[in-house]
């Protein structure tokens, strides 16, 4: 993929999450009204009508520390730091064929009694892809079998902690699509291969 095709790809489908993160999907009549329900083949969203399931900040400690590794053709980067006042800060960066093609900005607060991810998007240049005052946002929808799920986002750590694989559900030329990131913990300072 072209770093343009990247950019594009990339912009537009981070503008329309927070439309697709609205789309209903069709639940198993099952179900109950309250459970989540599938958004992609990996990721989840809340059913209609239902709140984000009582959570703090603590249940994401884990992720505190440098991740790097492989996602949309590109070399990825992720940096958390450890939980403080009910909040985690992180940022993002994309690189392709050896130049930063994005970055994000990122914090996980514990709102309302759960918790929300919100992320702004920059290009290269640090130009803001969102609003002013709008970031991309992803409710709490739970955890369990070792997933930890956001609405169209879902970690899936490995046991030891060392490895993380990311499911983003993402929507571009109007069609749901789903982004997998492979991510492997490293020192601070390490190059990112």
């Amino acid at each position: 993929m072209s770093v343009s095709s990247v950019i594009r790809f990339a912009r537009t489908s981070t503008i329309l999450l927070a439309a697709l993160l609205s789309v209903p999907s069709v639940s198993p009549s099952s179900a109950a009204a309250d459970e989540p329900v599938s958004q992609t083949e990996n990721t989840l969203r809340l059913a209609d009508g239902a709140s984000s399931p009582p959570e703090s900040i603590e249940a994401m400690r884990w992720l505190a520390g440098r991740w790097v590794g492989e996602g949309l053709g590109g070399e990825v980067e992720e940096i958390w730091a450890e939980p403080q006042d009910g909040q985690m800060m992180g940022m993002f960066r994309f690189v392709s064929e050896g130049k930063v093609v994005f970055y994000e900005l990122m914090t996980l607060v514990e709102d309302q009694g759960s918790l929300k991810l919100r992320v702004k998007h920059f290009g290269k240049d640090f130009v803001g892809w969102e609003e002013k005052s709008d970031s991309v946002e992803f409710r709490w929808v739970g955890q369990s079998d070792g997933r930890i799920d956001f609405e169209g986002l879902s970690f899936r750590p490995d046991p030891d902690g060392e490895r993380l694989t990311i499911h983003l559900a993402m929507k571009s030329a109007g069609k749901i699509e789903e982004g997998n990131f492979r991510f492997r913990r490293a020192p601070l300072g390490a190059t990112a291969k």
